[in-house]
């Protein structure tokens, strides 16, 4: 009698890589040695569950919960092998992963993961951390404000209004790995996010001398205090307001009158190994630095400190701004005059001064003019007789409209002109750590804390729409993308040293364009490469037989980039 032969196949692709890079991320004993579940509570633990269902995310890109019980069974003898731990489809139904979502809720609880799992990332994967970047954004939801605590109306980061809440990352370079993620309701005002954001990266990284980056809503005078007294460095752009245009007017004479010399900064690849001076057109800013003494009250104690300012005006940043000022000017001017049309059918005519004033005050503001225009207008009166009418007698009408007289006021608008371009930033940091031309290279490069969003905004990961109802709930899945974006920043940095510590590149992981080779490839396209590999498992009459998809070269290449042996897929075939 012929005993059949049973043939199962389990689609393992990003699988073991995924499992192997968040390993070593030491998220799951992390978590299970500080998050005390249930004392009744059975199955896997929160940490197990966190790792499997992180790999769901990434894999299947969804953050749905519904779709992830019906996953795990797939890859049943994945699971055995990886994690040597019994997984079942019952540890992943909709009300245990919520149950995940409201551990991680918890701030007391969220912050001890971040500041453990930030140490011990930095230490296994020896990330330099002397720069940390703070900056928020935002998310719409279709959520209903009212019901919702953390889901409030507020202005959106393109001037919008929406139902939204805000993310406030702390981030360090040159991977934008984020160490601490504040989540706030979306009516919160963003500027007093920074010194908390701030505060817990420096009890993870427990050093002094931090540069610490930020954008202008960085720039509070209580911020800047808050990281000099930390003994560490602030850089951020002042907002214009208050009296930093006055100051900037005020420097900026010495300039005009060419009483100041302007130091040229140049991209480093500008700058001949020679030393010798770039063509001066190649300049990407020029500018100097004032120095004044600033003081704060920070935790009831008086800080003085000493505060560079640094005076720059970005060339690009300038010809751009020109083109759009005169624009601005054109149109404000089109807008007053259109104030009192001629007279005309149709045309509707102001009849008392106080609306024209109203509405001159209105275009002035909305197109930020001040000062730019003499601006005049008149009262004209005309009479029109009406005859008698049917029992009513004849009389004079009298018809009132003004007429408003613009003109540009030419001093005013070069002198606008001329601070086209020019912007303040501050720094604590003396010369010798942070130069002109250091500051500016490193403010440009703020584009790396924006990785972090554009990678929760992304397909791959896709923070909204959030199908989760409950605020904590919310809370929680925010939390636990931002562990996949650590996932992502950090095996991207690994890939991108080793290549750069051979000066080699890497090519075969485009599709369609194999020979295409790159330096600096991103985790999302490697983890493509790991497509179509599949545990094939044989049951004999006598035995078993496992068998993994042979791993192609460039898989390999990949695997040693990351630190990872092949093993993490020829383990799988194992008895």
């Amino acid at each position: 009698m012929n005993t059949p032969i049973a043939i199962s196949t389990e689609r393992v692709d990003d699988v073991p890589l995924l499992f192997g890079m968040i390993e070593k991320m030491g998220i799951q004993p992390i978590v299970d040695a500080i998050v005390e579940p249930h004392g009744n509570r059975q199955g896997l633990s929160i940490g197990w569950m966190i790792v499997i269902w992180l790999i769901h995310i990434l894999t299947e890109q969804t953050h749905c919960m519904d779709v992830v019980r019906e996953w795990v069974p797939t890859l049943a003898k994945t699971w055995q092998r990886l994690t040597d731990q019994a997984v079942s489809e019952l540890d992943f139904t909709d009300d245990r992963l919520a149950d995940v979502l409201r551990y991680l809720s918890c701030d007391a609880d969220w912050h001890r993961i971040e500041a453990e799992m930030g140490a011990h990332q930095v230490r296994v994967y020896g990330l330099p951390n002397d720069v940390v970047r703070l900056d928020g954004t935002s998310a719409a939801v279709s959520h209903d404000a009212q019901s919702h605590a953390l889901f409030k109306p507020g202005r959106g980061k393109q001037g919008q209004w929406d139902v939204q809440f805000q993310v406030m990352v702390g981030s360090i370079d040159p991977l934008g790995l984020p160490l601490a993620v504040d989540v706030v309701a979306g009516n919160k005002a963003e500027d007093p996010l920074y010194v908390p954001c701030y505060q817990r990266i420096k009890r993870t990284l427990d050093r002094d001398g931090l540069l610490v980056i930020g954008d202008a809503k960085m720039s509070a005078l209580e911020t800047r205090g808050t990281i000099a007294a930390g003994h560490d460095y602030y850089l951020t752009p002042l907002a214009n307001i208050g009296e930093v245009p006055t100051l900037l007017a005020e420097w900026l004479q010495p300039v005009w009158a060419e009483q100041q010399a302007l130091t040229a900064i140049f991209l480093p690849e500008e700058v001949a190994e020679d030393g010798q001076a770039p063509d001066p057109e190649l300049a990407i800013a020029h500018g100097f630095v004032v120095s004044r003494q600033q003081q704060a009250t920070i935790a009831g104690q008086l800080e003085v400190w000493e505060e560079r300012c640094l005076v720059l005006r970005s060339s690009a940043y300038a010809q751009a701004l020109q083109t759009h000022f005169w624009q601005r000017v054109a149109k404000a001017e089109q807008a007053l005059r259109d104030l009192t049309p001629r007279p005309g059918r149709g045309k509707r005519q102001i009849t008392d001064e106080a609306t024209l004033q109203v509405k001159i005050q209105a275009i002035v503001e909305q197109y930020r003019v001040e000062g730019w225009f003499d601006i005049h207008y008149e009262r004209q009166v005309s009479q029109r007789q009406v005859r008698a009418y049917r029992g009513q007698a004849a009389r004079v009408e009298e018809q009132v409209r003004y007429q408003i007289t613009v003109q540009r006021n030419q001093t005013a608008l070069a002198h606008a002109e001329r601070l086209l371009g020019w912007r303040v930033y501050a720094t604590n940091a003396p010369a010798e750590r942070l130069t002109l031309t250091d500051a500016v290279l490193a403010y440009r490069d703020q584009y790396v804390v924006e990785r972090v969003f554009r990678r929760l905004k992304g397909r791959r990961l896709s923070i909204t729409p959030l199908y989760v109802q409950r605020d904590d709930h919310a809370l929680g899945l925010i939390r636990l993308l931002t562990l996949a974006v650590r996932l992502l920043a950090l095996h991207e940095y690994t890939t991108r040293r080793a290549l750069a510590e051979t000066h080699s590149e890497l090519s075969g992981i485009y599709a369609g364009n194999p020979k295409r080779s790159t330096a600096r490839p991103t985790t999302e396209r490697l983890l493509r490469r790991f497509q179509h590999i599949t545990l094939t498992t044989v049951h004999l009459p006598d035995r078993v037989v496992c068998q993994v998809t042979p791993l192609t070269a460039v898989q390999n290449q990949i695997l040693a980039l990351l630190g990872f042996s092949p093993s993490l897929y020829t383990d799988l075939a194992s008895a």
